[in-house]
């Protein structure tokens, strides 16, 4: 029974759809679609330390490009610790009877950007009604289901610092020993100790400039539908002209890279609402079929994407569709 019942509901839409295509057309068309800007922008980047200093307090373990200052077995009892190393005889500083540590980490500045157009594919499927059957005008309704890709990428140079946080321990009276040095967990005899207590400086310096190389790719699924209006213009050739609403579905990877430092990506998808006017010449070959070629402008809400401080916006005011393709009579 159940059977019965979906055999008869198909039977009544493929009914229902004949008999309100009579009159109407079936196409399928490619094109290129041009037109679509982009823009990019970021936030300043900032790196992290090789070896991360922690914070300016005493009694924590302290790590740095050229030395260490960490927790002994005893706790760091007396605010000293055995438990301390450095590299290099400079990072005595005799004037304030102190050994300075360093990390130093990089800072990408802000950088802004318009992206390349790039001319890429869509596939259109449609299907138009006409409500009247005059032998000039004819008003008609037309849906549209198109494909579109879209690509955009950018590069632009941005700026580097070199940000360097500089701490300094006291030796307390004892004298540095050469270095390169490593101290001891376990303490005991011997053992030179160190303050655990840092005096912190922050320096910074320009560093070299970085190309920052972005890219969103992406796929649009759209539907067109408007009234149109049809202009015989002989017996082979119409001019069919048509507006109205679109709805897109956009799904798209964004990613960066600033100069190999740090790289990344990020997938979104969203709804996109706006409007559409297009115009196709068709010549008509043979019996209930033809050609047909035109061009369609696309008006859509921007769109926008974002990775870790990187931005991406699309904008579709000036987005066109060059197309040809077939289509047949019902």
């Amino acid at each position: 029974m159940k059977r019965e019942l979906r055999k008869a509901e198909v039977l009544f839409v493929v009914a229902c759809v004949a008999v309100v295509s009579r009159g109407g057309q079936l196409g399928v068309g490619i094109g290129s679609a041009f037109g679509t800007q982009a823009s990019f922008e970021s936030d300043q980047v900032v790196l992290p330390f090789a070896n991360d200093p922690g914070a300016a307090a005493a009694g924590i373990d302290h790590v740095y490009d050229d030395g260490y200052n960490l927790v002994d077995s005893s706790g760091n009892f007396g605010n000293e610790t055995t438990f301390w190393g450095y590299q290099n005889e400079a990072q005595f500083d005799a004037a304030t009877d102190t050994i300075r540590m360093s990390s130093t980490r990089t800072l990408i500045d802000t950088a802004e950007d318009s992206a390349d157009r790039d001319c890429l594919g869509a596939l259109e499927l449609f299907w138009l009604q006409n409500f009247t059957s005059n032998k000039t005008f004819n008003c008609g309704f037309r849906l549209a289901a198109r494909w579109q890709r879209v690509r955009v990428a950018g590069a632009a140079w941005s700026g580097t610092t070199a940000e360097t946080y500089t701490d300094a321990y006291a030796l307390n009276g004892i004298s540095a020993p050469s270095a390169p040095f490593d101290g001891s967990y376990g303490g005991g005899i011997g053992n030179p100790v160190l303050g655990d207590g840092p005096t912190r400086s922050i320096s910074t310096a320009a560093g070299s400039a970085v190309m920052i190389s972005r890219t969103l790719d992406g796929h649009l699924l759209g539907f067109d539908f408007g009234p149109t209006l049809s202009w015989d213009l002989g017996e082979r050739m119409a001019l069919v002209a048509s507006a109205g609403g679109t709805a897109m579905h956009i799904h798209s990877t964004f990613s960066y890279d600033s100069g190999g430092l740090v790289a990344g990506e990020t997938t979104d998808q969203e709804w996109l609402f706006g409007a559409y006017a297009g115009a196709d010449l068709q010549c008509r070959i043979g019996e209930g079929w033809g050609l047909f070629g035109g061009v369609a402008y696309t008006y859509l809400e921007d769109f926008n994407q974002q990775a870790d401080g990187q931005r991406a916006e699309l904008v579709f005011a000036d987005s066109c569709v060059l197309r040809f393709g077939i289509y047949t009579e019902l």
